[in-house]
């Protein structure tokens, strides 16, 4: 957004990220509610809306040679025919679960996900992704320019295009070379720490408010 700013209307900008707190609990066995085992799945977290491109991910994955589970986390609160067309979807892989009001239960699950993938297209910074850096998931991520910020151009997780052949293409190779997505494991934490923390997005808006009283 500083560049737009800086781009469109001649003028400089603060950029304040969003943060999150780090989840250092550890019980796998909560996700056994779902009878799941770790790094038996893949995970999708968010709205069943275009902007998430939950349909491009899940077309992708069935496609895919992959024997895991698909876990879809969320929905929408009202009739609309793009969510009931997702899951409608007929796979025995696909496990719709709904809304989880439970926060522990949430993080255990994306935690001790296989994969957690992210498809959220606009956004910016977007607290959903640094929730699962915050539980050190294995990030497959919508190739955009906020989530290469994040991910700090693939040091803490892949992309895939937009596109379903990439999301196949993407979840073959992480099961052929499982290698590539385990690196992340136990590496998120790190990224929250360094730039996503409470405390230095506190101190960045503490700045910014002192300096407009002066």
């Amino acid at each position: 957004m500083a560049s737009i700013y800086k781009d469109k209307f001649f003028c400089n900008s603060d950029v304040i990220e969003y943060g999150a707190n780090i989840n250092y609990n550890d019980d796998y066995s909560l996700i056994s509610k779902y009878y799941l085992n770790p790094n038996s799945y893949y995970i999708i977290v968010g709205r069943l809306i275009p902007d998430n491109n939950a349909d491009l991910i899940v077309d992708g994955f069935i496609n895919s040679e992959s024997k895991k589970k698909l876990i879809i986390v969320g929905d929408v609160p009202y009739k609309d025919s793009y969510a009931d067309k997702i899951k409608s979807i007929s796979d025995n892989r696909l496990q719709f679960i709904g809304y989880i009001q439970d926060r522990l239960l949430l993080d255990q699950l994306v935690k001790h996900s296989y994969g957690y993938f992210h498809g959220h297209e606009f956004g910016g910074t977007n607290p959903t992704l640094l929730e699962a850096l915050s539980n050190n998931a294995k990030i497959l991520a919508l190739d955009t320019i906020f989530t290469r910020e994040v991910l700090k151009e693939g040091e803490y997780g892949l992309f895939f295009n937009k596109n379903k052949d990439s999301v196949t293409q993407l979840v073959n190779t992480v099961e052929e070379k499982p290698y590539l997505l385990n690196k992340f494991a136990k590496k998120g934490i790190k990224r929250i720490k360094e730039r996503y923390n409470w405390k230095r997005i506190i101190d960045l808006y503490s700045n910014v408010f002192n300096e407009s009283i002066k």
